[in-house]
């Protein structure tokens, strides 16, 4: 069996491990702030809204909210429904895929191991765990840091980086601008960093 298979056999559970943890919670009632999502979103009884309406509701009632998150928020419900179990699952796949992305940068910069560590820590961190299943913006955050974090070490990295991977710290980096004012640190670590040391 080669290492590669190995670190799988391990991966593979841990994710499936943090999806039932999780996905316990995905049918409990809405709370305040969630509320307030799916108002900004226009979810349920509280829309359907253009993006311009979604824009206008963010900037007359909620202006500490930035637009990326409603915006992907409003697309799900409308393609999934506005139950409790079927919008939860929005932040549960963004933030499976944050602990994934999490593995392939742990990975790139130290090693299979250290990935399968973080990965475990970051899946039993229970801020990380509660926010798998509350409609905020916070997966969204955790896997646009981790991706851009992991694009910016592969194009440093690369001796012919491509268009794509230009365009995917682009993207990951817009991602954070427009996800959560929080999300600017990692922006202006990035930035520090690079001016600094790369």
């Amino acid at each position: 069996m080669t290492h590669s298979s190995r670190t799988w056999l391990w991966l593979v559970p841990l994710l499936l491990l943090v999806t039932w943890a999780a996905s316990r919670e995905l049918g409990t009632d809405y709370w305040y702030d969630e509320i307030r999502s799916l108002a900004v979103a226009g979810g349920a009884h509280l829309g359907p809204l253009s993006p311009a309406g979604i824009v206008t509701r963010i900037s007359e009632g909620s202006p500490e909210q930035l637009v990326g998150y409603p915006l992907l928020l409003a697309g799900w419900g409308a393609l999934v429904g506005w139950s409790e179990v079927a919008a939860r699952w929005l932040p549960l796949l963004l933030g499976l895929l944050g602990l994934a992305w999490t593995y392939r940068l742990v990975a790139d910069l130290a090693s299979r191991r250290a990935g399968l560590w973080a990965v475990a820590l970051l899946g039993a961190s229970v801020y990380y765990s509660y926010f798998l299943h509350e409609l905020r913006a916070f997966s969204l955050m955790g896997l646009a840091t981790s991706f851009s974090l992991w694009i910016y070490w592969r194009l440093l990295h690369s001796r012919a980086p491509s268009r794509w991977a230009y365009a995917g710290l682009f993207m990951g980096g817009l991602t954070l601008a427009y996800t959560h004012y929080f999300a600017f640190p990692v922006l202006i670590g990035l930035g520090a960093y690079h001016l600094l040391w790369a």
